[in-house]
């Protein structure tokens, strides 16, 4: 009987603070551009990014497009991904847009910032947790299918 009663505290414990970091995942927005830059991602393994000098373990490839769409169009078709995707558009300010995904279970909230490059034709993303250090490759997952929408959305092949 005390082994029951422990082991429902432990889990009534866990469940208590899974719903406190879910409701402080809430609160904040996204990094943001640092320098006309998306954020670096920090030491924790909950952040991907395809900007240039992410570590590899956090890298993911960016989206080229070809010079035929306009600003205009990017922009209408990576809007179309990322709620088809789920996510939910925060800020757009020129070619750099922020959205957020809630998970499922507990509501955590996670940014995915997006900042086009219309001189060199790419799309950066960056996908990561606002609170708790792992993410059992959450954002990762998100970040790939927010890549497959954006290419299939567009008519685009993988580059």
């Amino acid at each position: 009987m005390k082994l029951l009663i422990a082991v429902l505290l432990l889990i009534g414990l866990g469940l208590a603070a899974f719903s406190w970091m879910a409701v402080q995942s809430r609160g904040g927005k996204a990094p943001g551009l640092r320098e006309g830059q998306l954020a670096p991602c920090g030491a924790q393994p909950n952040c991907v990014s395809s900007y240039p000098g992410t570590p590899t373990d956090k890298l993911i490839k960016p989206v080229f497009y070809p010079q035929t769409l306009t600003q205009d169009e990017v922009e209408s078709l990576l809007i179309k991904a990322i709620t088809d995707t789920g996510g939910l558009i925060e800020t757009m300010e020129g070619g750099y847009m922020a959205a957020i995904y809630r998970s499922k279970l507990f509501g955590f909230v996670d940014d995915m910032e997006l900042l086009v490059d219309h001189d060199s034709r790419v799309i950066h993303l960056r996908s990561a947790s606002r609170v708790g250090y792992s993410d059992l490759g959450a954002n990762r997952k998100r970040a790939e299918q927010l890549r497959s929408a954006i290419l299939s959305t567009a008519q685009l092949q993988e580059q």
